[in-house]
Order: C-alpha cells, then structure tokens, then sequence
C-alpha cells in the first residue's frame, strides 16, 4: 500500500468504501453514459471514487465527471485496440494505480479494461483482496471480426471470469451465452437490464415531433443513437 494514499471518512467519522472505476475510452457511448448515471447517484457519504479513463476519445466522459465533482485519472496506456505491448505497460500501469489507491472494489467496464484490470489486481498476486466487479455491454466475441478474434475475444472472456468476483450483464442474449460458453466468475453472473431516467427526458408527442421534422403522417420513422462501429450493424438500418 503506497505511505500516501490517506484514509477517507464520512461526517461521522466511518471509513468511506473507495472503488476504483475503470473504462477503456473517453468518448460518450453506451459503457460511458452507463458510468456516468450510476456515478451522478452514487452516494457520496459512503463511497470515494476514483474513475480511471484510457487515452482514446474526444475527453467527454472526463469533462462531465468533472462537472459532477467526481475525481478522474488519465490511463496512458490502455487503449481500445488489441497491443500486446501496450497493453503489458497498461497492465503495469493499471497494477500501480491500484496498489497508489488501495481500492476496496474494482470495477471494470468494457471488454479490454475487463481483461487488463483483472489481471492487474490478481498479478503476481490480488491486491488488498479488493472485490473485482465487471460490467460488459455487449461480448466482443459477438462483433463482425474474422473467426480467429472471436475465438481470441471468448477465451480471454472465459479465462479472465475467474479472475473476476462478479460479471454484470445487460441482456438475456448475453446472459444465456455466459452460461453456454462457461464464462463463470468466482462468485456471480448477474443480469441487469439498462434503465432510462425517463423524468429527465422531455419528448414531443407524435404529431409535434412529425410536423418538426417534415414527416408526413402515414410514413414510419426509425432512428438510433450510436456510435458508427460496425458492431453496430447501422449499415442494415439504412439498407432496409
């Protein structure tokens, strides 16, 4: 444990629970604004969080954590894409803020920072015996890559659920393939659905929102809100 790292108390006097958060890239997409709703209702009176954010992105998710008063730290080596050589100095990286901050939970969101996180608290050996918690918006394995990475992705997602306490899901689909592939963490596989703060959201009704946009009546709209990874499968969306 570093000398520097100090104790954090509440009002009372009782020692807060730190959890070190940690996500692969800066951009807003789904893990991000995941993140960011559970941040911005984390009680702060009990937890410390720390969110630790790799390098790629536009830096969004870093100014809206700062605009809620949740500290950050800026991973320099964990990036989105596979490096095996990045990702061995991310792994060093990632063991050295844990040891720095001394977390009593890890959580993990996103499959690269799933990997590398969990084998920085548990290699050469675990750290403080902190609780290891990962949340996965969607497999890897599941994305349109050649077989080989797909393979790669499964074997790494079934090696490294060992390493972890808890594996979040957010859908059925994903859930049944965890069992299928025994992808089976040391204590358990949760499925949480993704939720909408729908009291902060104000729509238009229909015919507000048609006469908005210019749609006539009988036409349908369809829309999404995505980043344009191939994952994503937009291209079928356009060509329908």
């Amino acid at each position: 444990k570093s000398s520097s790292n100090k104790p954090f108390f509440d009002t009372n006097g009782n020692l807060k629970k730190r959890v070190l958060f940690v996500i692969t890239q800066s951009d807003m997409g789904g893990a991000q604004r995941f993140m960011l709703n559970l941040l911005s209702h984390l009680d702060k009176e009990r937890f410390e969080p720390l969110v630790a954010i790799g390098k790629d992105g536009d830096g969004y998710l870093f100014r809206a954590l700062h605009e809620i008063g949740i500290p950050t730290h800026r991973l320099i080596h964990v990036v989105r894409d596979v490096n095996i050589r990045q990702d061995l100095k991310a792994v060093s990286e990632l063991r050295k803020l844990i040891l720095d901050f001394w977390p009593d939970t890890l959580f993990l969101n996103s499959s690269k920072a799933g990997f590398v996180g969990a084998f920085a608290a548990r290699f050469p050996y675990s750290i403080n015996n902190a609780k290891v918690i990962y949340r996965i918006g969607g497999w890897s394995f599941n994305d349109p890559v050649s077989r080989w990475k797909r393979a790669f992705w499964m074997l790494l997602e079934w090696l490294s659920a060992r390493w972890k306490d808890v594996v979040i899901v957010n859908n059925q689909h994903d859930f049944d393939q965890a069992l299928k592939y025994r992808i089976k963490p040391r204590k358990k596989l949760i499925l949480i659905y993704n939720g909408i703060e729908t009291y902060k959201l104000d729509l238009m009704d229909q015919e507000e929102a048609r006469k908005k946009l210019g749609v006539p009546g009988d036409k349908y709209v369809v829309g999404t809100i995505a980043n344009l990874y191939p994952a994503k499968g937009i291209g079928y969306l356009i060509r329908t």
